[in-house]
């Protein structure tokens, strides 16, 4: 889960209370949801599934943009303290430029937490451009970020069949 996520990436959820987060392949705004909620942040999705995205915004008053992250101009240059992405990268064509874009969304002090499949454990998935090592996640982070750290995790996925994931976070 996303809170996993955080936790194996050593973040408190309580440490983002009132600030600023984008998720980038937020499905349905659930996680966002949880953070405004709980912690009062104030929150924005993207998710380029339209149908998906709109149904949230609808029943969870969450804005999520439908855009194609590589695409899109309409992040706000100097806006987030916190930047998500959970199994993002693999699916985009420029994971630097992705990259690059959050960083131009962050604030100075602003924060990345991303997660990818741990490549050594992936099976071939055609919708997935890349496979990420501890190395190649780290050189693409290196791009923008300093301080990059980077932690692998174990875990069994709905069908029960063990899987890894590579958590890094980073400081703008």
């Amino acid at each position: 889960t996303r809170l996993r996520a955080l936790r194996v990436s050593g973040i408190r959820p309580d440490s983002l209370s009132g600030s600023s987060v984008l998720e980038i392949g937020c499905l349905e705004g659930r996680f966002l949801h949880h953070l405004k909620t709980f912690y009062g942040c104030k929150v924005l999705g993207v998710d380029i599934n339209r149908d998906i995205a709109h149904k949230a915004m609808e029943t969870l008053g969450i804005k999520i943009l439908t855009d194609n992250i590589e695409a899109t101009s309409a992040l706000k240059h100097n806006e987030f303290d916190m930047a998500l992405m959970f199994h993002v990268l693999e699916h985009v064509k420029s994971p630097v430029g992705v990259v690059k874009k959050v960083h131009e969304s962050l604030r100075e002090s602003g924060r990345i937490l991303v997660e990818v499949p741990n490549g050594k454990t992936e099976p071939y998935t055609p919708d997935h451009y890349h496979f990420f090592s501890r190395d190649s996640l780290r050189k693409t982070l290196e791009n923008c970020f300093h301080g990059v750290r980077i932690r692998e995790d174990l875990y069994r996925d709905s069908a029960g069949v063990s899987r890894g994931s590579l958590h890094a976070s980073a400081f703008k």
